[in-house]
């Protein structure tokens, strides 16, 4: 890993330095080589052993072998096209996953990153449940309906007394699905424009305290809420 960061390292420094595209090339090609001679022994070991090595006590070991034994040799195939072949749409940006979205936060300490979106409730204690992640990015309103029915399949029928998202999660489909179901205590807060919606059913006073209690998560509850004193 050490020979392999030298050789990254170098070439960066050169891309950086704008060195003539053919030097470039050489220490491209010379990356790629080193790193498929060490690399390629270690899938072959995974594709004879990969059984016991999957038995290891060690999770890091685990999840290693499965992630390459997966995608390894793929990746290597991949790379070799997109690099020297000029293949497109080869890219492989994760070992263990094949739907990788791109995510842009806004944020002046944070670039770009490659993931997938999970969503997440908070319920009383403080303990959090995660929701099934059925696509690379989760979008927030569409994904509050199936965490109700994970919250419903956990907790049971008409257990939610209240709950408090963020502006991403409001929609007028929403608010009326939580209006039916009969939760109480309900803050959605509503973008800023007009809306032809009815009017709010949870007083501002239950809405205010359910606002300072939600966190950067969507927030569900299973007990009523109580008003703190002092």
């Amino acid at each position: 890993m050490t020979h392999l960061k030298y050789i990254a390292l170098y070439y960066f420094t050169l891309k950086r330095k704008q060195v003539e595209a053919g030097v470039l090339q050489v220490v491209l090609e010379r990356l790629w080589r080193d790193t498929y001679q060490e690399v390629l022994p270690i899938l072959n070991n995974i594709h004879r052993f990969g059984h016991r090595l999957r038995q290891s006590r060690h999770d890091v070991i685990q999840r290693a072998v499965e992630a390459l034994s997966w995608r390894g040799a793929s990746l290597l195939k991949n790379l070799h096209a997109s690099i020297f072949e000029g293949a497109v749409n080869v890219d492989i940006q994760s070992l263990h996953a094949y739907d990788v979205g791109c995510f842009d936060k806004g944020k002046l300490n944070k670039g770009l990153e490659l993931g997938r979106a999970y969503q997440l409730g908070r319920i009383g204690g403080d303990f959090l449940y995660v929701g099934t992640c059925d696509s690379g990015y989760m979008p927030d309103a569409p994904s509050l309906p199936k965490m109700l029915k994970i919250h419903e399949k956990l907790f049971g029928e008409a257990s939610l007394q209240s709950i408090a998202t963020d502006k991403g999660y409001y929609s007028l489909a929403n608010e009326q699905a939580l209006i039916k179901q009969g939760v109480p205590d309900i803050h959605l807060p509503r973008p800023s424009r007009v809306l032809n919606a009815a009017p709010e059913t949870t007083p501002w006073s239950i809405r205010k305290l359910l606002h300072n209690r939600r966190s950067d998560i969507g927030v569900l509850r299973t007990a009523p809420v109580n008003v703190p004193s002092g």
